[in-house]
């Protein structure tokens, strides 16, 4: 920024600064101004295991903001970015009809996602991303590259996609993907007459089937590991004897567990509370199991769980090690008589059969504390909750039941159900990114939050982060209002605030849905109409638009998709001249506007956003430049109102060849037109300052665009000017501390300010 420069004649601001701090690349943004993770736009190459290749287009992976800030940090995973968009990795190597079910990711080691079929069949796959030295090691498998079943490889990112009879694990996969071998192990149960359909796959884990037969469904077949064989086996036996489960047989070459079908309706935690309560009484007869004596007991590992969140959301770490810490303390002090528990205990584990409960799954079934298995199942109620599958009522109601029906039978509730819940919450913080949810950052901070109010004895309720946001980003909910089921993209979410949702629909284009947590938006739709019937619908004579808005689905608005590509990706002078231009044409609508925005608001959010600074020092040296910032504003005089963005920066305007869409006019409101120019060339000053370690970096840039204004609107005050943009870009100091990518700033920015600020008090 040229401080000051503005006010004619005056020459007063460092040109460059002396910061030594690290030059960071700027994120890239999608065309849609939503921000995605690039990567590189030559086709992506498939090699068969014959030596064949098969390119496909490009395509760039649409990923949520936590999971492209996931991929890069983690560069030893070159195809982290491509699996975490399974399902568009899946459509670039031929298998678009599948669906990714499941993920295991071990930072900096592997990534395995699991891509099954909808229809069932046991056409089934497992992409796997590598480090690229253990990637050329499986690369040269010599039974992933011969025979009938071959794995496909994707080289540039080090990724390798199999086929279910080549999981290398399971023992029971190959056979059953020939049908020779599969009917003689369908035979050996008695099952030779049926047919298979694939309900779960684990790579290297689990298989899960069922067995059809003309009558319907006969057996459900579960094929392990080596490591958890052993204990299926017993969880399964037990369940025979305890629980009435059928155990039809296993074949212990196959490491395969077979029991008999039960049918039944699946339990959920909206069933009502009298299945609840039924379930609670089941499940303390089900305690009366006494362990074999010497048999190990076993406690929740929290710190497994905590460091699980740690890798995903780094600045949670902390956070999560404290809690982690308190419940093994906790946890060690609980008095409990240890019996049979479940080890997995959720409504997903129960099947109602004529009303009564029958208790399913025993694979994890261990000696513990009878806490546990109710702790499990009262935290499962709460992830709904903040999942948005449940009211907190509705959570509320079902524990209380599930609480009073095992009383009714044990005598009391054990001692330590709250700890066990906190313990299984905080096992279950990561499920989200496992099952691909696209809000599964903000919900893990939710279930962290939740957690640590249970332990500070603060009687909360789970909350979903952004009420109806499960509803918008569930396919099958949205395609009967759609007219389509929508493939759902979240790109941007501020949990308890908003959401930035994109559907893609078949044969249609595309939309863009915006969430707010408070209600429905009405204002900006209209807006939007307003703005359009004025001219700015992206035709002739300007060629400056805004979207076009499709329509109101409760708290959710959609407008269409514009092209185009951000102005902050390309910062040429003649792309901020037209952007200057487009502003110049925004102020001149002057839409009605609901609201005002003054320089006595403007000095709110710079107190608020000092006030939040974490180090003593820098907040001492920002509330000196605060004091100078309401000398300065105070000192100006009225200027005439016009309706402005009031977040105008490069990333709220797209560039298609001669048109300029304006995006995000969420907070419009009526102002001083010059907030909104000095709000644009701080960005570029602070952006050259991250970039180049120097603030007139975009110097020409700048110019340009306030020349494109000037020519549409006429001349400017300059001195007024020089003074708004100066509180724009002290304002950075405390934005770059809120960002990780731009904290590396902070003293450039500060420095530049304080020079400002010196020549604009002298002049």
């Amino acid at each position: 920024m040229r401080c000051g420069s503005l006010r004619r004649g005056v020459r007063f601001c460092l040109s460059r600064t002396t910061s030594n701090s690290r030059r960071r690349p700027i994120a890239s943004c999608c065309s849609t101004a939503v921000a995605w993770r690039r990567t590189a736009r030559r086709p992506i190459c498939c090699a068969g295991a014959d030596g064949s290749r098969r390119c496909c287009g490009a395509r760039e992976p649409m990923l949520s903001p936590a999971d492209a800030a996931l991929a890069a940090r983690d560069p030893d995973l070159p195809g982290l970015a491509a699996l975490l968009d399974a399902r568009g990795m899946a459509a670039q190597v031929g298998l678009a009809d599948m669906q990714p079910t499941y993920l295991r990711y071990k930072p900096g080691t592997s990534c395995v996602v699991a891509l099954t079929s909808p229809t069932g069949s046991l056409r089934a796959w497992a992409a796997m991303a590598y480090p690229p030295g253990r990637y050329a090691e499986v690369r040269e498998r010599e039974e992933w590259r011969t025979g009938p079943l071959r794995a496909h490889f994707v080289d540039e990112h080090c990724i390798a996609v199999t086929p279910l009879g080549l999981d290398r694990e399971i023992a029971a996969a190959r056979v059953l993907q020939y049908s020779d071998g599969r009917r003689a192990f369908l035979a050996h149960f008695g099952l030779e007459d049926t047919t298979l359909r694939l309900l779960r796959y684990k790579p290297g884990r689990r298989l899960v089937l069922r067995a059809d037969g003309a009558e319907g469904p006969r057996a459900l077949i579960k094929a392990h590991a080596d490591e958890a064989f052993r204990a299926a086996f017993a969880g399964a036996r037990h369940a025979a004897r305890v629980a009435g489960v059928p155990l039809l047989g296993i074949r212990k070459r196959r490491r395969s567990v077979v029991s008999g079908w039960i049918e039944g309706s699946p339990m959920a935690g909206a069933s009502g509370t009298a299945a609840h309560r039924l379930t609670g009484a089941e499940l303390a007869r089900l305690h009366g199991a006494a362990p074999r004596p010497g048999e190990p007991v076993a406690l929740p590992d929290a710190q497994t769980a905590a460091g699980t969140v740690a890798a995903l959301l780094p600045d949670e770490a902390e956070k999560a090690a404290a809690l982690a810490a308190r419940l093994d303390t906790a946890l060690r002090a609980i008095a409990a008589t240890p019996c049979r528990i479940h080890g997995d205990f959720t409504a997903d584990q129960v099947l109602l059969r004529d009303g009564a409960p029958v208790v399913i799954d025993w694979d994890r079934m261990g000696v513990g504390a009878p806490a546990q298995d109710l702790g499990t199942f009262l935290a499962r109620l709460d992830a709904d909750v903040i999942e948005g599958i449940l009211a907190a009522s509705e959570a509320e109601a079902a524990a209380t039941a599930l609480c009073d029906g095992y009383a009714a039978t044990a005598g009391a509730v054990p001692e330590g159900v709250e700890e066990h819940r906190a313990a299984a919450l905080l096992a279950i913080a990561g499920e989200g990114f496992r099952t691909r949810r696209p809000a599964w950052d903000a919900e893990a901070r939710a279930v962290l939050a939740l957690i640590s109010d249970r332990l500070d004895g603060r009687r909360a309720a789970a909350r979903e982060p952004t009420p109806g946001l499960s509803g918008a980003l569930d396919p099958a909910r949205m395609g009967p209002t759609l007219g389509a089921t929508p493939a759902v993209t979240l790109l941007r979410h501020k949990p308890g605030r908003r959401a930035l949702i994109r559907y893609d629909l078949p044969g249609r284009p595309p939309m863009l849905g915006k969430l707010r947590a408070k209600g429905p938006d009405r204002r900006t739709p209209r807006l939007h109409q307003a703005l359009r019937a004025a001219g700015l619908d992206g035709r002739g004579p300007h060629h400056v638009g805004v979207p076009e808005p499709l329509g109101q689905i409760g708290a959710l608005w959609l407008q269409e998709v514009v092209s185009g590509r951000p102005l902050g990706d390309i910062l040429t002078t003649d792309a901020l001249r037209s952007a200057g231009k487009a502003l110049g044409i925004l102020h001149a609508a002057d839409a009605a506007a609901d609201r005002s925005w003054t320089m006595d608001d403007e000095l709110a959010v710079l107190r608020a956003a000092f006030a939040a600074l974490p180090e003593p020092s820098l907040r001492a040296r920002a509330e000196r430049l605060l004091g100078i910032a309401e000398r300065l504003l105070g000192a100006l005089p009225p200027a005439a109102a016009t309706g402005i963005h009031r977040d105008f920066h490069p990333d709220q305007v797209l560039i298609d060849g001669r048109t300029a869409w304006l995006v995000d006019l969420d907070l419009f409101a009526r102002g001083d037109p010059l907030l909104d120019l000095g709000n644009l060339r701080a960005h570029l000053t602070e952006l050259s300052l991250r970039l180049h370690g120097r603030a007139d970096g975009f110097r020409a840039g700048a110019d340009a665009f306030l020349t494109g204004y000037e020519e549409f609107r006429g001349p400017v005050d300059r001195d007024r000017l020089a003074v708004l943009e100066w509180v724009s870009f002290i304002r950075h100091v405390a934005i770059s501390q809120r960002m990780p990518d731009r904290s590396h700033a902070t003293a450039a920015i500060l420095s530049t300010g304080e020079a400002c600020a010196r020549g604009l008090e002298d002049a």
